[in-house]
């Protein structure tokens, strides 16, 4: 529709179109009616309560699983301290300290990163596999990479 149509004047000029079709050729459109729904109503539809809990719940999976990594980066730098200290005793500078826990760090993201995009890529295929036909766009779902090229500086 054009910007500044309302949905309500799309059905009346809609209506007055089928009206008239319907005189025009009443053995072949008489009887028919239009109906104008928005787009995004007509593919989720009454789907959207349980995309919103799922979504929820998504969320909700994702704040706990970045709390457990969060407490597993802290025990670890907790049973490392007498490590730290003992390379601070033996004349490791604190950027040289810095820069090995770092270099750790990201080593760790990184794979864990390839694991996670692989899990992802294999699951988004069995989920779409899975999936009833009779559910709207579901088998064009799939990994954006633009996405992944957008977040992956960000890390």
């Amino acid at each position: 529709m054009k910007s500044g149509v309302t949905i309500k004047d799309a059905q009346a000029q809609l209506s007055t179109i089928a009206a008239r079709t319907a005189e025009q050729f009443p053995q072949t459109d008489g009887g028919f009616g239009v109906s104008v729904t928005p787009l995004h109503e007509q593919i989720v539809g009454g789907l959207k309560p349980a995309l919103m809990v799922l979504l929820g719940a998504v969320g909700f999976v994702l704040l706990i699983a970045c709390a457990n990594v969060a407490n597993l980066l802290l025990a670890r730098a907790a049973a490392r301290h007498k490590e730290i200290a003992l390379r601070s005793a033996l004349g490791a500078t604190r950027i040289r300290i810095i820069r090995q826990l770092l270099t750790e760090s990201v080593l760790l993201s990184v794979i864990g990163a390839i694991i996670g995009l692989l899990l992802a890529f294999w699951g988004v295929r069995l989920l779409v596999a899975a999936t009833p036909d009779n559910i709207p766009g579901v088998k064009d779902v799939s990994l954006d990479w633009r996405v992944f090229g957008f977040t992956l500086p960000l890390r």
